[in-house]
């Protein structure tokens, strides 16, 4: 059997130093329910040695490990839209629209989804659209190498974030999420210089705005990696859900998100 939800106060999201005293308060409170527990396994890193006499925990089987960014609407929705044009290596990418605007950009590999970064003010109803951004990285592990709770501790968690966002936030360095008339003039500087041509610079704004539109279905995957690689060359993302014009640093950004000293908070 397993148990699954936030183990902070009241369903809220929890700290790594917290985990220890919930797993032995959830394990207490499902026995005292009558419901029997299987035998725990004793374990050494990931390595399973042997199976104990005390009924309890078998490890942990999931973790969602996450960092909110505070920011103004306008960065917000930017930081979003030039996260959707990431090259993430080996990974699927899933961009889920809200209205106009991109609501969550996921990442899938091979056993399901790794990480994501979303909107969550608005997903939950606790803040104005595009004002708190969280990154999310996900784990899930199998049986036989679940960790346990006393290894999650807030180094490890911290690792385990950096590990799945460093490579992205590598990606953002360089790239400026414009405005259309920002985006204009960046181009054009770069055709003046020679880093772009006319026709790259046009393949960068029009490529962008049909991926806004939906219409991603009338490139071939072949064409679309190719644009995507002329945008993060070009180092300009649009960000054209916005009717004001702005000018974001996307690596800044990120460096915000993996330089934060949150692990060991309170709350």
């Amino acid at each position: 059997m397993y148990a699954e939800g936030h183990p902070g106060e009241g369903d809220a999201l929890g700290r790594p130093a917290q985990l220890e005293d919930r797993c032995r308060s959830l394990e207490a409170a499902i026995l005292d329910l009558g419901v029997p527990l299987p035998r725990a396994r004793a374990r050494r890193g990931s390595a399973l040695l042997e199976t104990s006499d005390r009924p309890g925990l078998a490890g942990v089987r999931r973790l969602d490990v996450t960092v909110d960014v505070s920011c103004e609407r306008s960065e917000g929705l930017a930081m979003l839209a030039g996260v959707a044009a990431l090259d993430s290596g080996q990974l699927d990418r899933d961009v889920r629209y809200n209205g106009s605007s991109i609501g969550t950009v996921s990442w899938v590999g091979r056993r399901g989804k790794v990480a994501r970064v979303y909107d969550k003010g608005l997903e939950s109803g606790s803040a104005l659209r595009g004002t708190r951004i969280r990154l999310e990285a996900q784990y899930r592990w199998t049986r036989d190498s679940r960790r346990e709770p006393s290894e999650l501790t807030a180094p490890y968690v911290r690792d385990k974030f950096l590990r799945r966002f460093r490579s992205l936030g590598a990606a953002a360095n360089g790239i400026k999420v414009v405005g259309k008339m920002k985006m204009r003039d960046g181009l054009m500087e770069a055709v003046e210089s020679g880093d772009l041509t006319m026709a790259q610079a046009e393949q960068v704004i029009a490529f962008q705005l049909f991926e806004a539109g939906g219409d991603r279905g009338r490139y071939s995957q072949p064409t679309r990696w190719r644009r995507r690689q002329l945008v993060e060359r070009s180092g300009f993302v649009l960000a054209d859900h916005l009717a004001e014009e702005v000018e974001m640093d996307l690596g800044a950004a990120f460096d915000v998100a993996l330089e934060a000293d949150v692990w060991d908070r309170e709350k």
